[in-house]
């Protein structure tokens, strides 16, 4: 593809960008910062405030004269936020006339873009037309790999690897307008504050549908998001929400027992190892064999 051909794809590409936001200010800013430096794309930001203290009024005002923002509300839960952005979005782009590339992604209020990542995203998908979107690679303030498991190489996203090496995070997701609307909504069931056992698993849930729907996603490292490296999990409750969340997503879409147990089995394993390394019993591990042994052995209504 000649140079002036890319350029000029770029240029077309729309960017939607769908966000929940919750107890942060600063965080946000920073996020509309890197936004804002990303060079020549049309940008729009559907943001679900989920705040009861008005705290985003005076940045929201600010921010609005450089970035299109429409703000909408909804309950509390990630999963709830998402959908009353993606639906205001969805009902706004289903009122215009189809205008070139159209890309939706999903940052966390805590994550921030280099300046790049939007030309690299539109440069991938305009030289790969059979890619259905891509997942980039999450890295912290230092730009080290978020997860040390997380692969070197480009990948194809399948249901036998998308848990592996964290290849399926939220905010590294961008997918093709299309595929959005033929998935849908996120399953308000999961996630952070879903209110249910579900503590996580929406992303996953969301691009196995996509797959299951004939998406071809592929993780590509060399687009890198930014954000904060998450503190250790503590508190036991938290740690079996996420466990049950996973196990969950696992039995929502097929998954057979042998997946389980190897989920649980490497939980096990890294339990005893770590036990034994800090010289004390590391329950948070048993809490996650447990929860995933929950979240897949509960009974699926739907």
């Amino acid at each position: 593809m000649g140079l002036a051909k890319c350029v000029d794809a770029m240029s077309a590409a729309q960017f939607i960008f769908i966000m929940s936001t919750l107890g942060r200010t600063d965080d946000l800013v920073r996020f509309f910062h890197g936004l804002a430096a990303q060079g020549d794309f049309r940008c729009r930001i559907f943001l679900s405030d989920q705040n009861d203290d008005g705290r985003l009024q005076s940045i929201i005002s600010e921010w609005s004269e450089r970035l299109s923002i429409r703000v909408v509300r909804s309950t509390r839960g990630i999963s709830k936020g998402r959908n009353a952005a993606l639906t205001a979005a969805l009902a706004e782009l289903a009122l215009e006339e189809p205008s070139g590339e159209c890309i939706v992604a999903f940052p966390d209020d805590d994550c921030w873009y280099s300046k790049d990542v939007l030309s690299r995203v539109a440069t991938f998908l305009e030289q790969r037309p059979e890619a259905s979107g891509i997942t980039a690679r999450s890295v912290n303030e230092l730009a080290v790999p978020s997860a040390a498991s997380s692969p070197n190489m480009q990948i194809e996203l399948t249901p036998r690897n998308l848990f592996q090496g964290s290849m399926a995070i939220s905010y590294c997701i961008f997918l093709r307008l299309e595929v959005v609307r033929t998935v849908g909504l996120f399953d308000e069931t999961l996630g952070v504050g879903s209110g249910t056992p579900w503590g996580a698993g929406e992303e996953s849930d969301y691009l196995l549908r996509a797959i299951r729907r004939g998406a071809r996603l592929f993780y590509e490292p060399d687009i890198q998001i930014h954000h904060p490296d998450k503190a250790p999990l503590s508190d036991p409750l938290r740690f079996l929400s996420y466990a049950r969340g996973h196990g969950r997503v696992l039995r929502l879409h097929g998954y057979p027992w042998a997946t389980l147990a190897k989920d649980v089995f490497v939980a096990l394993g890294a339990f005893l190892v770590k036990s034994v390394a800090e010289r004390h019993v590391m329950y948070p591990y048993l809490y996650r064999a447990w929860g995933y042994i929950m979240g897949y052995s509960a009974r699926i209504s739907r």
